[in-house]
């Protein structure tokens, strides 16, 4: 017998912190209004979170590192938003880390991330963490995940990475919508879901036909035997095609089928209670006798 016992990761050496409490230490460069943490210039150093339910707002300002440790860390930390912010020269730029609880409903987005070893990292973590709309460039590896579960990847560029996307031992992981671009290998190991049933990502050594001009390669991108994006993207995805929740995984019907099919109801009951009325004019018996004609006869329905 084999046992894993996955621990979490060590909370790293850090510059910044914002404490349980909602305190900030370290810097001045950060203010909080309500539960709304906002850069106010660059800074230098590394952050470590131990306060959930709070966004983190980078103002599009910096947080650059030295080339190790994190940029961001967050170990067991549930509800917490980081957004406009650019986060360079980590060793990993964002972490996720194990919790004993469930660790959810955490987002990154609308930022940047760049030359770092790992741009964003997700370790031991069962609840639903949200990547979209991100810039990610030039790391070893854009994304890594590790016994990971419900991330979901949409509308993000993965560009110029060795790597795009690493998951190992995940289950429920969702990547749509994204744009990946002249990464030197787009996936280094995975086995997740490559569209939500409507759309998939575009791959810049991906291309084929699109005879019907709806955007979507008519044939199948077959990553490798475990991964099949069904929808790839003739071209690149714009931010505001992107209005599907990430968890849309159902296909809808279009406008034009359902108004069709509310007309051809209207006509089928049209037609069925004219078909009634020209038999109630006819005197027509809505039953026949059984043609046994036996004293015990049945009365069977009168079939259409």
């Amino acid at each position: 017998m084999v046992e894993a016992n996955f621990m979490p990761l060590n909370i790293p050496q850090h510059s910044i912190e914002i404490t349980s409490d909602g305190n900030i230490t370290g810097t001045d460069r950060i203010i909080c209004r309500d539960a709304e943490y906002e850069f106010t210039g660059n800074i230098s150093g590394n952050i470590v979170i131990f306060c959930d339910n709070i966004t983190i707002n980078g103002n599009g300002y910096w947080l650059e590192g030295n080339g190790e440790s994190f940029g961001i860390f967050m170990e067991g930390i549930m509800g917490v938003t980081v957004k406009n912010l650019t986060i360079t020269n980590f060793a990993t730029g964002v972490g996720f880390s194990y919790a004993p609880r469930n660790c959810g409903d955490d987002s990154l987005v609308s930022n940047t991330i760049l030359n770092c070893t790992l741009g964003i990292f997700c370790y031991e973590v069962k609840g639903a963490i949200t990547i979209s709309r991100n810039q990610i460039s030039n790391c070893s590896t854009g994304i890594a995940a590790f016994e990971a579960n419900n991330i979901y990847i949409y509308g993000n560029t993965i560009a110029y990475n060795n790597a795009a996307v690493s998951f190992a031992y995940g289950v429920d992981c969702f990547v749509y919508g994204n744009n990946f671009i002249n990464n030197s290998a787009h996936i280094k190991s995975a086995t997740v879901t490559w569209d939500n049933r409507r759309m998939g990502n575009f791959w810049s050594n991906y291309t084929g036909p699109d005879l019907n001009r709806d955007g979507i390669i008519d044939k199948f991108y077959m990553i490798d035997e475990n991964n099949i994006d069904h929808y790839p993207r003739m071209s690149l995805i714009p931010e505001t095609s992107l209005i599907l929740s990430p968890r849309d995984d159902e296909p809808q019907m279009p406008w034009t089928t359902v108004l069709a099919a509310v007309v051809s109801t209207g006509i089928a009951a049209i037609l069925v209670a004219t078909l009634l009325l020209y038999r109630r004019n006819k005197n027509l018996k809505p039953y026949v006798e059984d043609p046994k004609n036996s004293d015990d006869a049945k009365k069977l329905p009168f079939e259409v």
